[in-house]
């Protein structure tokens, strides 16, 4: 019969897989299916301008007016000057090839970032599936972190007390077959106001349009098909719409003031829709 999994383990060439799979037919398998976010990247984030600017910084360069709690503020040239004359006047001395070396290392210093940021973003993720799990189990007003926990925990624990009647689920695996794509979903609560809502944790300072897409995405799967285990065990079936997305973005200084909530879910939806389509048309043409 049929089955669903989330499938994880390495492979034969020691690769961690990361697959939503189906299998609708035991003569042929186990198949892929596409995943959520993959979809969405086919949406761009205005990221050139920073990737830029992580390159720059190898370089001595120093941003002349970051964004510091939601405000631009100007740096004063005073303290660029001090963090780019001593690397300029390093470089000056260098030989071809420790330029060369150098000119690599500012070549991949996005990337670098993206990669510090993601361990730190997993490392607070898996605390607040932790903490999101204790209180489907608990209740929210007994699910407050213990002593030492993660102060973005306590202050997600502060918004949930006032805003969430209970959590649905968390880290729910689920798959639509009519987009042909698979995902799995960060938390889902019933509010206060009554309403089912999907909420998304990202290592962001604010939300993209894109994280909007991607949370729509897991709407589609699960309104559905529901929610299951990695395994394939059912484990939750929707029993109203889901009216409203929440995007954590525990990045900001203060994030719980740059919450973002977006009720356009159907808007949202369409556009999750036409991005698969976008990026199964483009993976026809870009093999690589």
């Amino acid at each position: 019969g049929f089955a669903y999994r989330f499938f994880d383990e390495k492979n034969e060439f020691g690769k961690q897989a990361h697959l939503h799979q189906v299998m609708r037919d035991p003569k042929v398998g186990w198949e892929n299916l596409g995943g959520v976010s993959s979809v969405t990247k086919i949406i761009s984030k205005p990221l050139t301008w920073w990737a830029a600017g992580e390159t720059l910084k190898v370089l001595g360069w120093m941003h002349p007016k970051p964004r510091i709690a939601g405000k631009y503020v100007p740096t004063p040239i005073e303290k660029r000057l001090a963090q780019l004359k001593p690397i300029w006047e390093g470089i000056r001395t260098m030989d071809d090839l420790a330029i060369i070396k150098l000119l690599d290392t500012a070549y991949k210093a996005h990337d670098t970032s993206l990669d510090d940021s993601a361990g730190a973003g997993i490392d607070l993720h898996a605390e607040l599936e932790v903490y999101v799990k204790y209180a489907i189990k608990a209740g929210i007003a007994k699910a407050f972190p213990a002593a030492g926990t993660n102060s973005k925990v306590i202050e997600f624990h502060n918004w949930a007390s006032k805003n969430v009647k209970r959590f649905l689920w968390s880290e729910m695996y689920s798959y639509n077959l009519d987009l042909w794509i698979g995902g799995c979903c960060d938390a889902g609560a019933e509010m206060k106001d009554g309403k089912y809502a999907i909420i998304d944790f990202k290592s962001h300072e604010y939300p993209y349009f894109s994280d909007w897409v991607q949370i729509a995405g897991y709407d589609l799967l699960i309104s559905k098909s529901g929610g299951f285990t990695k395994d394939g065990k059912k484990v939750f079936t929707l029993d109203k719409p889901i009216s409203k997305y929440y995007l954590i973005p525990f990045k900001a200084e203060n994030f719980v003031a740059n919450i973002g909530i977006n009720s356009e879910v159907e808007n949202m939806k369409r556009s999750f829709e036409a991005a698969a389509t976008l990026n199964r048309e483009k993976n026809k043409y870009e093999k690589y």
